[in-house]
């Protein structure tokens, strides 16, 4: 799983979706294309949006799904805000206490070097690098940076707070992020273990 997340991220080809399945119907809507590796989704407890983390652009997107923006998809996040790849995403339905209007977004690797590179070069010649580094046999392919991080956005102001373990002393490659009771609940998928972050 983790040599075919580097294989997308070299390839750098936009073919992710935001998909909405109706149980009652059984149809499945296409909301949203061209995601760069869509991975976590998250809802607000009003329901009138959805983030959607990007892994491989470091980018979070926000779905409106009512509202005057109805139908739209905007940039939330960007390398800017974040410190790494973005993984897991969850938003917080608590309606007091420090979680309270505040969603979550993990952080499972800061920024690889060779995948910062290769972003802004221009097409064609990004496409040439690219299909040589596929080339690569598995032990010369970028390899992800040690890293435990959870970023706060304040939904109201926009506002970030990152939560981080630089070295990954306690807790690494965190991939999940689930907010209950003011606490996170974080999971890893290279660990044994799961970490709580009690934001009181």
């Amino acid at each position: 799983m983790m040599y075919a997340s580097k294989l997308d991220a070299i390839r750098g080809k936009p073919t992710g979706r935001l998909l909405q399945y109706d149980p009652e119907t059984e149809e499945v809507k296409v909301l949203a294309q061209n995601l760069w590796f869509a991975n976590g989704v998250a809802v607000d407890k009003d329901e009138t949006y959805v983030l959607v983390a990007e892994t491989m652009l470091m980018r979070v997107s926000k779905y409106h799904v009512s509202g005057p923006n109805e139908g739209t998809l905007e940039t939330f996040l960007d390398n800017r805000q974040l410190t790494g790849n973005p993984d897991g995403v969850d938003c917080s339905w608590e309606t007091s206490g420090p979680s309270a209007g505040k969603c979550y977004v993990a952080i499972p690797t800061a920024i690889v070097p060779a995948i910062k590179v290769l972003q802004p070069l221009p097409h064609p010649i990004d496409l040439g690098i690219r299909g040589l580094l596929m080339m690569l046999p598995k032990w010369l392919a970028p390899k992800v940076v040690d890293y435990g991080c959870i970023v706060e956005v304040d939904m109201e102001t926009g506002a970030t707070r990152v939560l981080q373990d630089p070295d990954a002393t306690d807790l690494t490659f965190i991939t999940g992020v689930t907010v209950h009771d003011n606490k996170l609940y974080l999971g890893t998928v290279t660990g044994t273990v799961a970490g709580i972050y009690d934001l009181n």
